[in-house]
């Protein structure tokens, strides 16, 4: 059985730093991080709505709550690339 934990910061690394020279896009994402400790399909709660911004790594976020968890989803929900 998977064991419980609690998320209190949300962290990102996009490693996209150099996409410009890469020739890649790297607008800012919005996005949403949910977690549940019902299951992997069900009980999902948001615990942060986050706007990442582009072309910057380690990007840190806190959560609105911390609650005990054995699953979490992240969904993106715009992309602004070019």
């Amino acid at each position: 059985m998977l064991e419980s934990n609690s998320i209190d910061l949300t962290s990102y690394a996009n490693g996209l730093g150099n996409a410009k020279q890469i020739g890649r896009p790297a607008g800012s994402v919005d996005c949403v991080v949910q977690v549940s400790n019902q299951s992997p399909t069900a009980g999902f709660e948001t615990i942060a709505t986050v706007v990442l911004k582009a072309r910057q790594d380690k990007q840190k976020f806190s959560v609105s709550k911390t609650i005990p968890a054995r699953w979490v989803k992240l969904t993106i929900i715009s992309n602004h690339s070019s």
